[in-house]
């Protein structure tokens, strides 16, 4: 978000991104993943809302033939972590682990 205050950011960053093709669909690159994939949401996330990891994760979850290799982990609005601070919690190396 920061990035986004400065001038020309669109057009010389995103605008080029996109006219050389490069794109992130995420919803389409979990459909051929087979390693384990961890999605880790917060609640009170102001930049990607939580319906949208939840999308992410049922896609994934379609795709995937072991069922178990994907995971999908909320953080609850009271811990404030919103979209930059998951990794400030402290039982997040136990989850990942």
């Amino acid at each position: 978000q920061i990035y986004r205050q400065f001038p020309g950011f669109e057009s010389l960053i995103l605008d080029s991104m996109a006219r050389a093709g490069m794109f992130f669909p995420s919803d389409e690159n979990v459909k051929v993943l087979g390693c384990p994939l961890l999605i880790l949401h917060a609640e009170d996330d102001g930049v990607l809302p939580p319906k949208l990891g939840r999308q992410l994760y049922e896609t994934a979850h379609k795709a995937y033939r072991d069922k178990s290799k994907v995971k999908f982990i909320t953080f609850p609005e009271k811990l404030g972590l919103g979209h930059d601070y998951i990794s400030f919690n402290p039982e997040l190396p136990a989850l990942v682990k």
